[in-house]
C-alpha cells in the first residue's frame, strides 16, 4: 500500500468512536462512509450523488444531466454544466469546534479593544470573554487552523471555510443513497448575551445524546421562565439525494433539532446560502431566462445551450426549485422541536427527446414535476427514495464476511457505478461518471484554451469509451440486467453514426467512435485505430445474451449489431499470402503501441466474437453459420514460440512497455482456450512489464486469470495492487492513474475513475466468485477473499432467475430466490456430485469447496 493511500485511510480508523452513535451501525456494516467534518477535504473526493439521469458530487456547485452536451468554445463536445442547488450551506457565527478550544494563550488577535461580540463573529472570528487573561489575550481571535485529511500528492482544491463552520460529521450513508452532514449551530443571540449574562446567575448545562452534545443556557433561580431561558444551539442535519424514482429530482433537506432546547424558548433563524456559482450567471453553459413558478416561493429557470454537438440541435433545459438560487434563506429553530426543511429542484432536458422542444415547454414539464413533489409532502418523497434503495440494495449485492474495508470498497465502487446509469435513460456513461465531465473543473478552473482533458480534472468531458463496454458493463450486468441493456442501447441508437464513420473510411459496417458524446459522432473528429472497441462491443452482446438467455432481444437487438461488427472486420482485415487475416495498422489496449500489426487482445477477440456469431446464425436459422466460424479460424494470433507465449503483437520486442492490460484480457473476457503452460507464460510475461503509471484496471484482470489457474495467492496479490494505491480519501473514489498524478503524464488523474470501480467488481464477481456465464449453463469457482470468512452474490441472474451464491470456508451454497420462467426448470452437477440435483425456488444445495458448480436448465 502507497503511505498516500495510507494517510487518507487512516482518516476513518476511529469513526466507530467519533460518528454520531446513530451512524456506527451502518459504518460496521459497511454501508456508510464517514469522515470527521473538522477539516478540509480534497472537492474531487466527495461522493457522486446520481440516478443516471443527473448527478452531481456531493457538495458541488454544478449538477449534470445524462446526453446534455455542449461544445461553446472548443473542438469537441463536453458535458454542458447546470447550477448546483443543492449544494446549500449554513452560515453560522465562529464554529465552536474551532473556537472552544483555543487557550488564551494560543488565541491570534483578531479584533481591536471594545470590539463586541457581534462585530467579532461576523468577521469570521471566535468571541469569549469568559475567565479572560489579566495580561490582555483577545477575547476576539482566529479561529484555530486545521489541518488537511486531503492526499499530499494531490492538488488540494479544499471544502470552503463556510462549509466547516458547522459540519461535525459528513457520511455517504450507500444504503439510502443520501450525503449526511450534521453538526450543532450556535444561537448568535446567544453567544451576544453571553457576557452580559455571565454575572446574572447564568450557568451553561450541557445535555447529551449519543456523541453529539445540545447546550441550552438557563437562568438558576427560575428555570421556567421562558421569557429568561436561553436556546444555545440546535443540531442541524443536511440530507442530499438524487431520488431513486423521480429520475429528474435532486433533494437536499436540513432537520433542525432543538428538542433539548427550553420549550417557550424564544425562536430564531439558521442561515443558508447558495454555494458561489451555484447560480444562473457564473461559468453558464446555456442562456438563462427566469419565468413565473406556480409553486409559491419557487424559481423556475429556462435555458438554451450556448453550443450544439450536433448542427441545427441545441439542448433546451428548465430547473425548478425551491432552493436559493442568489440570496440567503432564513429557516427557524423553533425550542422544543425538530423540523424538516425541504429544498426539491428538477432538472429536465429535451436531449433524449425524439424531436427538439422548446425551452418554454421543458420549462413547463420542469413546474409541473416541482409542483407534483411539494404535494407529495417532503416525508413521502423521502419515503419513496428509501424504499426504492433499500429494495435494490436487498435484491442484488456483493456481501464479504470479516473485512469491513473491502465491504466499503465493494459498495462505494458498486453505488458509484449505479449512480451513473440507468436501466430509464438509454444512455452510457463516461470513465469519471455522470457528476464529472464539464468545462469547468470541481475548483473553477476553465479546461478550455490549452488546458484540456484531463489535465484540467474534467474527466475526459463526458465522453463514452470501451471503458463502458469492457469494463463496467460486465460488472453491473449480473445483478442489474436492465442497466446494461441500456448501455447497450446507446450502442443501438448511435448505430447510424458508427455506418457513417465506417463509411467515411471507406469500410462497410460499423465503427463506433473511440470517444462520443450523446450522438455518436466522433467527439475528437479523428480517425483512431483502436479498434478492438468493436469486438469490445460484440463481446459484451455475447455477455448481456448469455446472462439474459433472451432470444427475442438476441434476435431483435443482439444480431443485427453482432451482424454489423462482423461485416467491419471483414472489410478491416487484410488476407496475408497463406490465406490467413491480419488487422494492420491498429493501436492495443497497450496504448504505448500505436501503428502495430495483429494486437494479440484486438485479433483474439474479433476471432472470439466471430466464433459466437456462427453461434448465433445457427441459433436463430440465419444462413450460412459457417462462414463465421471459418472466418474467425483464419485470424492470426501472434505467438512467441521461442518464449512459448503469446506475442503482445507481430514483431513485438522482447522488452515492450506495457501501459494496460492486453494479454491479460485473452483468457478473460475473450475467454480465448490455451494451454495452462501458455497462460502461465503470457501472464507472468505481461505482470512483469506494466508500469506502474498505467491505468488502475489492469491488475483486476491480473487476479481473475491467476484465480481461474487455481493460483490463489496471486489472485489475491494483484487483487491488493489494483486498489491499494487507487482508492483515496474517506469515501473511496477511485483514481484513474497510482498517486502521485506525476504518473498520469503530468496531468490531473480522472476522478472518480469508473472504469476501475467496473474493474475490481469484476474480479470478485468474475475472480473470487469463479462466475463464467456460456451459451447453455452458468458455472460457479469461488475461493474467499484474503481476511474474509465469506463471499456472497446475492441476486445473481441467469436467465429468469435470481440466484444467491454464498461460499464459506468448507462450502458454497446455491440457492435459487426467484424463478420467473416456470417453464424452465434448473439443475446443479459439480466435481462432487456427477448428477443432476433439481434446484427449486426456495431450496439451497451445498457443495464442499473447493469445487466448480455448474447451473444448467433441465
Amino acid at each position: 500500500m502507497g503511505v498516500a493511500a495510507a494517510l487518507c485511510m487512516a482518516c476513518g480508523l476511529s469513526a466507530l468512536t467519533t460518528a454520531p452513535e446513530d451512524w456506527t451501525a451502518a459504518i460496521a456494516q459497511g454501508s456508510l462512509l464517514y469522515r470527521s467534518g473538522a477539516a478540509p477535504l480534497d472537492r474531487r473526493l466527495y461522493p457522486t450523488l446520481g440516478n443516471g439521469y443527473l448527478a452531481t458530487l456531493a457538495g458541488a456547485d454544478s449538477t449534470y444531466l445524462a446526453g446534455v452536451y455542449t461544445i461553446v468554445g472548443e473542438t469537441e463536445p463536453f458535458r454542458a454544466r447546470l447550477p448546483g442547488l443543492a449544494a446549500l450551506w449554513v452560515k453560522t457565527s465562529a464554529n465552536k469546534s474551532h473556537c472552544q478550544t483555543r487557550a488564551p494563550t494560543q488565541r491570534s488577535n483578531c479584533g481591536v479593544p471594545g470590539i463586541t461580540p457581534g462585530e467579532c463573529t461576523a468577521k469570521g472570528c471566535c468571541f469569549d470573554s469568559f475567565s479572560p487573561d489579566p495580561h490582555g489575550d483577545p477575547w476576539c481571535y482566529h479561529q484555530s487552523n486545521v489541518t488537511s485529511c486531503t492526499d499530499p500528492c494531490l492538488v488540494s482544491v479544499a471544502t470552503p471555510a463556510s462549509d466547516l463552520t458547522w459540519a461535525d460529521h459528513e457520511g455517504f450513508d450507500m444504503a439510502s443513497g443520501s450525503f449526511l452532514r450534521r453538526g450543532t449551530v450556535a444561537n448568535p443571540s446567544h453567544l451576544a448575551t453571553r457576557t452580559a449574562s455571565a454575572t446574572n446567575g447564568d450557568v451553561d448545562t450541557a445535555q447529551t445524546t449519543g456523541t453529539s452534545t445540545f447546550r441550552s443556557s438557563r437562568r438558576v433561580s427560575s428555570p421556567s421562565d421562558s421569557h429568561n431561558s436561553w436556546c444555545g444551539e440546535a443540531m442541524v442535519e443536511q440530507r442530499t439525494f438524487a431520488h431513486a424514482t423521480r429520475a429528474s429530482l435532486l433533494v437536499t433537506q436540513f432537520e433542525i433539532n432543538a428538542t433539548l432546547c427550553p420549550i417557550g424558548a424564544p425562536q430564531w433563524t439558521i442561515t443558508l446560502l447558495p454555494r458561489p456559482g451555484a447560480n444562473f450567471s457564473d461559468r453558464p453553459d446555456f442562456e438563462w431566462v427566469s419565468m413565473p413558478a406556480s409553486t409559491p416561493n419557487a424559481s423556475l429557470h429556462a435555458g438554451v445551450s450556448l453550443g450544439a454537438e450536433r448542427a441545427g440541435r441545441l439542448i433546451h433545459a428548465a430547473v425548478a426549485s425551491l432552493a436559493p438560487t442568489m440570496s440567503a434563506v432564513e429557516i427557524s429553530v423553533v425550542p422544543g422541536e425538530s423540523v424538516t426543511h425541504f429544498f426539491p429542484t428538477v432538472y429536465m432536458s429535451d436531449a433524449g427527446a425524439a424531436n427538439a422542444s422548446t425551452a418554454a415547454a421543458v420549462a413547463k414539464m420542469a413546474d409541473a414535476e416541482l409542483a407534483a413533489v411539494v404535494a407529495s409532502g417532503a416525508e413521502n418523497v423521502l419515503a419513496e427514495h428509501c424504499a426504492a434503495v433499500t429494495a435494490a440494495h436487498a435484491d442484488a449485492r456483493i456481501e464479504v464476511g470479516g473485512n469491513l474495508r473491502l465491504a466499503q470498497l465493494l459498495n462505494a465502487s458498486q453505488s458509484a457505478l449505479l449512480g451513473s446509469l440507468s436501466p430509464e435513460v438509454g444512455f452510457s456513461t463516461s470513465p469519471g461518471g455522470l457528476s464529472t465531465g464539464g468545462r469547468w473543473t470541481v475548483d473553477g478552473v476553465d479546461t478550455h484554451g490549452g488546458r484540456g482533458y484531463p489535465e484540467g480534472g474534467s474527466s475526459y468531458y463526458g465522453h463514452v469509451f470501451w471503458d463502458a463496454d469492457v469494463w463496467m458493463l460486465p460488472a453491473v450486468l449480473p445483478f442489474t440486467p436492465d442497466v446494461a441493456a441500456a448501455m447497450i442501447g446507446y450502442r443501438q441508437r448511435t448505430l447510424p453514426a458508427a455506418m457513417a464513420i465506417a463509411a467515411a473510411e471507406h469500410r462497410n459496417g460499423t465503427k463506433w467512435a473511440w470517444e462520443s458524446a450523446y450522438t455518436g459522432a466522433s467527439a475528437t473528429g479523428a480517425d483512431n485505430q483502436e479498434i478492438h472497441l468493436q469486438a469490445g462491443i460484440g463481446l459484451a452482446l455475447r455477455q448481456y445474451y448469455r446472462v439474459t438467455q433472451d432470444k427475442a432481444w438476441l434476435a431483435e437487438t443482439g444480431w443485427p449489431l453482432l451482424a454489423q461488427i462482423v461485416t467491419f472486420f471483414i472489410s478491416r482485415a487484410t488476407t496475408l499470402p497463406d490465406s490467413s487475416l491480419a488487422l494492420l495498422k491498429v493501436q492495443s489496449p497497450n496504448e504505448y503501441a500505436a501503428g502495430i500489426d495483429n494486437d494479440v487482445y484486438t485479433n483474439a477477440a474479433f476471432a472470439a466474437v466471430l466464433e459466437w456469431a456462427a453461434i448465433v446464425a445457427t441459433t436463430l436459422g440465419e444462413p450460412h453459420p459457417e462462414q463465421y466460424a471459418a472466418l474467425a479460424a483464419r485470424v492470426v494470433i501472434p505467438f512467441d514460440a521461442a518464449a512459448g507465449r503469446h506475442a503482445e503483437y507481430t514483431g513485438a520486442p522482447a522488452d515492450l512497455r506495457i501501459k494496460q492490460a492486453t494479454l491479460t484480457m485473452v483468457p478473460y473476457p475473450v475467454m480465448r482456450p490455451m494451454l495452462p503452460s501458455v497462460q502461465r507464460a503470457d501472464l507472468v510475461y505481461e505482470a512483469g512489464h506494466i508500469g506502474d503509471e498505467g491505468p488502475a484496471m489492469t491488475h483486476s484482470m491480473l487476479a481473475i486469470d491467476w484465480l481461474a489457474m487455481g493460483n490463489v495467492s496471486g489472485g489475491r496479490a494483484e487483487f491488493l495492487r489494483a486498489y491499494a494505491s487507487n482508492v483515496v480519501g474517506p469515501f473511496n473514489q477511485w483514481m484513474e492513474c497510482p498517486l502521485p498524478p506525476d504518473f498520469c503524464q503530468g496531468h490531473r488523474p480522472a476522478t472518480n475513475f469508473l472504469t476501475a470501480a467496473g474493474g475490481l467488481l469484476q474480479s470478485v464477481i468474475y475472480g473470487f466468485g469463479g462466475v463464467r456465464y456460456f451459451d447453455h449453463n452458468l458455472t460457479l469457482r469461488p475461493v474467499l477473499l484474503s481476511n474474509t470468512f465469506s463471499l456472497t452474490l446475492r441476486g445473481l441472474r441467469w436467465g429468469g432467475a435470481v440466484l444467491d451464491i454464498t461460499a464459506t470456508a468448507p462450502m458454497v451454497t446455491v440457492e435459487v430466490r426467484r424463478n420467473s420462467d416456470s417453464n424452465q426448470g434448473l439443475c446443479l452437477t459439480s466435481d462432487w456430485n456427477r448428477s443432476f440435483t433439481p434446484l427449486g425456488v426456495g431450496a439451497a444445495v451445498e457443495v464442499p469447496l473447493p469445487s466448480e458448480v455448474t447451473v444448467v436448465a433441465c
